[in-house]
């Protein structure tokens, strides 16, 4: 059972932008970009079917493209003629974006906080290694942060991959549109995290995403979310967007309200985000949607425009 006493972090896509996947715009982009050669290599155009997979891909992406909408999770809430085709280009170039190389590259002063956050938790001694003070709702579909936990906590603790996988079973983190596939060898789903795409390959993983449509707010996933949001001691947002519809999801049934009713009297809550390119009036509305209180009297060095590594160094969030 989770700890009493936990924090969660919300991560965004500008969370794994170091990681080598795209932010919302890009992956955007890169869906409009896809040719019918990349389509058939990744199987989003099969060779013998009955429909025509050249024109279904085609119609979708002049229907996104003419959308104007900056979001595909968006997009195909609003489109359920599309999710399949939807979610087989979102596999297939995420799955592209997997890189072990990319992730335990030496990055200097660059952002790079999987490795601050490893460095938490590698504090303990083995026995004592633990994930109760931390839980993660994520709304990307990559698998880059468990894959990095899994192969570094070997090489900290001289463990095997079985017994780094058994502890970290216990990390609590739910996707909220899910997860290309599972992130850790010997469980069922499991890809080799290579960066490598083929039919079988892209099938598995688009199956793993979750389309949640348009106003739902009532999701499993959605669900879980806001249970952990509502009983952390505070939230971290990483590489959020704060898109309306992802801030209206979250904030459903006062989850992320600052101040708490605890039997001591009113209790304020810790609650930071990055907040990279957006204006001040931006990110005063979010923060107020978010937690019903105002950035005036929060303080305004809650959301600071900062990557994640820094805001989780200047906050001291993890402390």
């Amino acid at each position: 059972m989770a700890s009493s006493a936990y924090k969660a972090l919300v991560l965004g896509a500008g969370a794994s932008l170091a990681y080598n996947y795209p932010l919302g715009s890009d992956l955007r982009q890169r869906i409009l970009r896809l040719d019918e050669s990349t389509a058939r290599e990744a199987g989003i155009i099969r060779q013998s079917n009955e429909k025509d997979d050249t024109l279904e891909l085609t119609s979708f992406q002049l229907a996104f493209k003419r959308s104007q909408m900056y979001s595909i999770d968006a997009f195909l809430g609003r489109r359920p003629d599309f999710v399949e085709v939807g979610k087989l280009c979102i596999a297939a170039i995420l799955l592209k974006c997997e890189n072990s190389k990319v992730l335990f590259a030496e990055r200097n002063d660059k952002d790079h906080w999987y490795q601050f956050l490893l460095n938490h938790f590698a504090k303990r001694d083995w026995e004592e290694l633990t994930f109760d003070d931390i839980a993660i709702i994520s709304f990307n579909y990559d698998r880059s942060l468990q894959t990095f936990l899994f192969v570094t906590l070997q090489d900290v603790y001289k463990k095997s991959g079985r017994d780094i996988a058994k502890k970290l079973k216990s990390l609590r983190i739910v996707h909220v549109y899910g997860s290309l596939c599972s992130p850790l060898p010997g469980s069922s789903g499991y890809l080799e995290y290579d960066g490598k795409v083929d039919i079988d390959k892209v099938d598995t993983a688009a199956k793993g995403l979750i389309v949640i449509p348009e106003g739902r707010v009532d999701g499993d996933s959605l669900k879980q979310a806001r249970e952990w949001l509502a009983a952390a001691q505070g939230i971290c947002f990483l590489g959020f967007g704060f898109d309306e519809t992802n801030v209206e999801r979250l904030a459903e049934n006062d989850a992320c309200v600052m101040w708490k009713q605890m039997p001591t009297g009113r209790t304020p809550r810790n609650i930071v985000g990055t907040c990279l390119g957006m204006t001040q009036r931006e990110i005063a509305a979010a923060f107020s949607r978010l937690t019903q209180s105002s950035l005036d009297e929060a303080g305004d060095r809650r959301f600071q425009q900062t990557n994640c590594t820094q805001l989780l160094r200047e906050t001291l969030f993890l402390r």
